[in-house]
C-alpha cells in the first residue's frame, strides 16, 4: 500500500505501520497514463473546471496518444447529476477512471458508485488535472521531500481556507495520538 499524503507516510511510521514511500498523485497519474498509453487502455476523467477539463484532453491526446479517451465530465457536478455521470462512466468502457474533485466529492462519489461504473481502475487525482493544464505549478522537490507541497499553491492565495486546514491537521493528530495510546486492529483481521 502507497499514501500520497507524506504525513500518513509519517504517522505509519511512527505506529509502527510503516508505509514504503509516499506517491505524489501526480505523478500516480502520469505513471498510469504512461499504462494506459503503452498498453492502449481506455481512460475516462472526471473533475477540474471545464476549461481545465478540456486541456487535460488535449494533454493526454499529445502526451499519451495510445491513451483513448472514453469519456470526461467536468467537476462542477450536482448531486442530480451524478448518477447520470456514473451511467456514462459505466458505458463508456473505462480501463481506468481519474476522479479530480474535492476529496470530500472524489470519496463520496467512488464509495456510492464505485461498484456500479465497471472500471477496474478508480484513482482519486488531487489536484493533479490543474498541474497537468498548466494551471497551477507543482511544488518545486525541496518542498515536496519535506512534504509541503499541498502549502506551495496556498503561498499566492489570499483567500486559503486556513481554518479549515489548521482544524483538519488538528484532528488528524488527535486521531494519531488516540492511535498511538489505543491501537485498533488492522484492516482484515477479523473481529
Amino acid at each position: 500500500m502507497l499514501a500520497e499524503s507524506p504525513s500518513v507516510v509519517w504517522a505509519s511510521r511512527l505506529l509502527g505501520r510503516a508505509l514504503p514511500e509516499r506517491v505524489a498523485a501526480t505523478d500516480l497519474l502520469t505513471a498510469l497514463l504512461a499504462v494506459a498509453h503503452r498498453d492502449r487502455r481506455r481512460v475516462f476523467l472526471l473533475g477540474g473546471r471545464p476549461e481545465v477539463l478540456r486541456t487535460v484532453r488535449q494533454q493526454v491526446a499529445r502526451r499519451w496518444p495510445g491513451a483513448v479517451i472514453a469519456g470526461s465530465h467536468h467537476g462542477q457536478l450536482s448531486d442530480e447529476q451524478a448518477p447520470f455521470v456514473a451511467d456514462a462512466i459505466a458505458a463508456s468502457g473505462a480501463d481506468l477512471l481519474f476522479v479530480d474533485t474535492t476529496t470530500p466529492q472524489t470519496e463520496g462519489f467512488l464509495r456510492t458508485y464505485g461498484d456500479l461504473l465497471a472500471v477496474p481502475v478508480r484513482q482519486g487525482v488531487g489536484a493533479s488535472f490543474e498541474v497537468l493544464a498548466g494551471v497551477t505549478d507543482r511544488a518545486p522537490a525541496s518542498w515536496q521531500r519535506l512534504g509541503l507541497d499541498w502549502a506551495y499553491p496556498a503561498r499566492r492565495e489570499q483567500r486559503r481556507p486556513w481554518k479549515r486546514l489548521v482544524a483538519a491537521h488538528s484532528l488528524f493528530l488527535l486521531l494519531l495520538m488516540r492511535e498511538r495510546v489505543h491501537p485498533s486492529r488492522p484492516a482484515g483481521t477479523g473481529r
